[in-house]
């Protein structure tokens, strides 16, 4: 059976379109880090959004200048795994140590949007993983950041659909990022509220 020209050219371009959506995405982390640059400029202005607040310091105070260090020594801590432009917009997965008997990672999936003089003008922390060692990590992390740079839904990794699979701890029912004030916030009481102010005061 003989196929008419434009359904020879059609097909052609339809395994063309099918073998580019089958080519692996190069998510080297050298895609975010411009020349001159190294990864500490990168995740250094993250930092005040990403890592735990130092002590005597609160969400109003944590951009004091003397905080400064305290932030450049976490971005140390933290290290970039993925990385993609589209449009514009920066994805990345960051992970970091957690606390754990044995050594395991937690990973962060970031959306980044900054301007010419690298203001941050869009920040989101999309989801954290469960820590994990990093090989693991590894894996499981390419796949979440696989969908999620072309914009598929993740709620079938959160922890409420996963079942015993870990892969997303956060968000979850009660806990959701807040991309106004650039935190995560949760609908449960905070039963140690009381005591961060004392605590900051010491």
């Amino acid at each position: 059976m003989k196929f008419p020209n434009y359904a020879v050219f059609f097909l052609v371009l339809l395994a063309s379109f099918i073998s580019c959506e089958d080519k692996p995405k190069n998510f080297s982390p050298s895609n975010c880090i411009d020349a001159g640059k190294n990864e500490s400029d990168i995740l250094y202005p993250l930092m005040r959004y990403m890592a735990e607040l130092p002590g005597k310091s609160n969400q109003e105070t944590k951009f004091d200048t003397i905080f400064d260090e305290h932030y450049l020594n976490k971005a140390s801590e933290h290290h970039i795994l993925y990385c993609y432009e589209v449009n514009d917009t920066n994805f990345l997965l960051v992970y970091r140590i957690a606390p754990s008997i044995s050594e395991k990672f937690v990973g962060i999936g970031v959306k980044l949007v900054v301007n010419e003089n690298d203001s941050i003008l869009y920040y989101e922390e999309s989801f954290r993983t469960w820590k994990m060692p990093l090989d693991l990590l590894t894996l499981k992390g390419r796949e979440l950041f696989d969908l999620y740079v072309i914009g598929k839904d993740l709620a079938k990794y959160y922890p409420q659909n996963s079942g015993e699979e870990e892969w997303i701890e956060f968000p979850d029912e009660n806990t959701r990022f807040d991309t106004t004030n650039r935190r995560w916030i949760s609908d449960l009481e905070d039963v140690m509220e009381p005591y961060y102010q004392l605590k900051n005061n010491q």
